[in-house]
């Protein structure tokens, strides 16, 4: 069933249930699909729309109204100027597959962000399955922050309309807000990326976190983050999930599986099936996008616990000094336990093996010096694992899919 079909229904059954919540601004089902309807009733099959705003709203309402009028919506990232995207963005209807219905974008986190054409099948047979998992429905409430460009939040929120239930965006960059929106929103579930999970501590406490699940997607999840999360929350449950812009939903798990087995990004949803080939997993299913060629590879490693898949990460997540190849997710859970430092990320930069070599961005507390962290770092790490080089920031950036901007602290060194 279209999502326009789907939201039409609600409006029927519940039209004065909330359908979104922004701000100040809330939406019944009944307002949402007057909204949607206000506009033309004439179908336009035969063009693509790129939606380039920066309101989350703004950018919710112009896709649904896209897929109404039988356009090819296409969410851009707001922080990148529109003029960016005259070598990726198609000109011509044939120039996507035929049987596309939206395009998404992947993070563009070292790079040039990629354009994949999707069929709303390709997110809508995931739904159900979705729901399950997480345990959304009408009567969750589900706060997303940040921009709809990010595939993530697009489909969670897509997902809870679907369900009946109630969506809570916000862009507001401040973590005491956002504990006041869960409080006045009285939320359900939480979408965030870890990126923001170690900061948004210092504000989660068992009045603030109405929420009882918390949904993450991640590659690689410190062990550390969640044992926090489960001391300050008690009834807080953790699911993680493994997945890519071209893939969709890949596996899933709970966060209390990965404290005792590390790496684990758990068991395929319905109807995906995987395959390990030289260690590189390939995935096989309903939920990718158009054009791809099954099986298909992000070029992430992996290996298989009974059941459950654990994630090894890609070539790029090593970086080899001294003839010695260190993981750099593993590097980063070690030096993040050092109370000194706020935050981190590690990248490798070199043009070739000679060159490789490891830098390391920090975020370090009041008065911490950084001799006084090279130091201590002489105690937890190898002389391979150690950066030759050190960039010291006041906050982590991060781009519109939420994720650590790497291309921008490149720029920086």
């Amino acid at each position: 069933m279209p999502i326009i079909a789907k939201l039409a229904y609600w409006a029927r059954q519940q039209p004065d249930q909330v359908a979104i919540s922004y701000g100040q601004t809330s939406l019944t089902y009944k307002e949402l699909f007057e909204q949607l309807s206000s506009g033309s009733d004439q179908e336009i099959t035969n063009q693509i729309q790129p939606i380039h705003d920066s309101c989350p709203l703004r950018q919710l309402l112009s896709f649904l109204a896209c897929l109404k009028q039988g356009t090819k919506p296409l969410i851009l990232h707001p922080s990148i100027p529109r003029t960016s995207y005259t070598n990726i963005l198609p000109t011509k209807l044939s120039e996507i597959p035929e049987k596309a219905d939206f395009g998404v974008l992947s993070s563009g986190t070292e790079g040039v962000a990629k354009v994949f054409w999707r069929a709303w099948s390709s997110w809508s047979q995931a739904f159900c399955e979705v729901e399950r998992v997480f345990k959304l429905s009408r009567d969750s409430r589900l706060f997303c922050y940040g921009s709809l460009s990010f595939t993530g939040n697009l489909n969670l929120a897509l997902t809870q309309l679907w369900l009946g239930g109630t969506l809570i965006l916000c862009q507001q960059p401040s973590f005491l807000a956002w504990t006041q929106i869960w409080q006045e929103r009285k939320v359900t579930h939480l979408y965030l990326l870890p990126s923001f999970l170690k900061r948004l501590l210092p504000y989660v406490t068992k009045i603030s976190m109405t929420g009882r699940y918390l949904i993450t997607s991640s590659q690689h999840m410190p062990q550390e983050i969640l044992k926090t999360y489960y001391h300050k929350c008690l009834s807080l449950s953790i699911f993680i999930f493994y997945g890519a812009s071209e893939l969709s939903y890949v596996t899933w798990c709970d966060g209390k599986e990965v404290l005792a087995t590390k790496g684990l990004v758990g068991q395929p949803f319905s109807d995906v099936n995987l395959t390990l080939r030289d260690g590189k997993i390939y995935v096989d299913s309903p939920y990718m996008v158009e054009g791809l060629s099954l099986p298909y590879s992000v070029g992430d490693f992996g290996e298989w616990t009974e059941k459950d898949l654990i994630l090894k990460g890609r070539d790029q997540d090593w970086v080899n000094q001294y003839g010695l190849k260190s993981y750099l997710p593993s590097l980063v859970e070690k030096v993040s336990q050092l109370p000194q430092i706020v935050d981190l990320a590690a990248m490798v930069v070199g043009k070739d093996s000679v060159e490789e070599h490891l830098v390391l961005c920090l975020v370090l507390r009041k008065n911490v010096s950084l001799a006084s962290v090279k130091e201590l770092l002489k105690t937890i790490l190898s002389p391979a694992e150690r950066p030759r080089r050190y960039l010291l920031l006041e906050r982590l950036p991060l781009n519109d899919s939420g994720k650590v901007d790497y291309k921008y602290l490149t720029q920086l060194l």
